[in-house]
């Protein structure tokens, strides 16, 4: 007489990953911590909201992470200016412009309009944005965007020519005007300039008075 009934085998290692798989041992979800029976072995979210949600928050994550190195930079290269000695922080200023081209970082920084519309500090200190705003108005004519604009157009800064109107009213500053911008004065009094200076004639001792944003 056959026996139809098959006989009982031991389980194999294949069986126990098939039952794995099968998402017998329950888990708990890792967005809202409730627990769940996984399909799969490496099923993680119970639903397919709660893995839209948890991307979410990977994604504002990551932007919060992003923003807070954006500030950071931004933060340093203003500390970068103001500890140089005043004759060469327009130099300083120079350089980091001199960088746009090819720093996109930068560019975001320069353009932040949070960073352009942020108050006047007591000490007269500007963040770096408004202080790259103030120099190019000053030597170029132009506000920081359209002066990045004209700077990727024609990839060099020194190509820009300075603005024609501002060029013929350049005056010396008002008598006590301390926030006012050096007084052009003869090219023979002007010392030698050391490497990343920008002096544009003007004399180094008295170049980047404090400034009002």
């Amino acid at each position: 007489m056959i026996d139809f009934i098959e006989p009982t085998a031991m389980p194999n290692d294949n069986d126990q990953h098939n039952d794995q798989r099968s998402g017998s041992s329950p888990a708990n979800c890792q967005a809202c911590e409730v627990e769940f029976t996984p399909k799969r072995s490496n099923q993680l979210y119970c639903s397919r909201c709660c893995q839209m949600n948890a991307s979410r928050g990977n994604r504002s994550a990551a932007n919060r992470k992003r923003t807070q190195k954006h500030y950071e930079r931004a933060s340093r290269l203003k500390q970068m200016i103001y500890s140089a000695p005043p004759n060469e922080r327009l130099g300083v200023m120079k350089e980091i412009l001199d960088a746009i081209p090819h720093d996109a970082g930068l560019r975001n920084i320069l353009t932040d309009p949070e960073l352009l519309r942020e108050p006047p500090r007591p000490d007269n200190r500007m963040n770096l944005a408004k202080a790259a705003h103030a120099y190019v108005r000053k030597f170029f004519g132009l506000s920081i965007q359209p002066y990045i604009k004209a700077v990727m157009a024609d990839g060099e800064p020194e190509g820009i020519p300075l603005h024609p109107r501002k060029a013929k009213s350049a005056k010396p500053p008002a008598s006590g005007a301390s926030n006012a911008w050096p007084t052009p004065v003869a090219t023979n009094s002007i010392p030698a300039p050391r490497p990343g200076w920008f002096t544009l004639g003007y004399t180094p001792s008295v170049l980047w008075t404090p400034m009002r944003g």
